[in-house]
């Protein structure tokens, strides 16, 4: 996991602390707010995920630390797939090395 990933999934966690931003249920008990609250971080992390990877990431990395094949995929200096594109790019499931097509 890269550290500007970290700092999303620390940035996420904190907002989504009980009495941080909002407070879901605002009557309940403290297992129910903490349970509501952890499943929201759950959902909303599985969903941006891929988005924060393939959208985000790709535009940093793509700023003169990467290079982009032909396909799409981008890779870093070390040609290993940096991007969910990968797969696009046959990349091999050992070592994830970016090919071009």
């Amino acid at each position: 996991m890269s550290l500007l990933m970290s700092a999303y999934v620390i940035a996420l966690f904190v907002a989504l602390v009980p009495g941080t931003l909002l407070r879901i249920p605002a009557g309940g008990s403290k297992l129910t707010v903490a349970v509501v609250h952890g499943v929201l971080f759950a959902a909303i992390l599985h969903y941006t995920y891929s988005y924060f990877l393939d959208k985000v990431q790709v535009m940093v990395v793509s700023e003169g630390f990467a290079a982009t094949k032909a396909n799409g995929a981008v890779c870093n200096n070390n040609n290993q797939c940096v991007s969910q594109r990968c797969k696009k790019a046959k990349a091999t499931a050992t070592n994830k090395t970016c090919t071009a097509t």
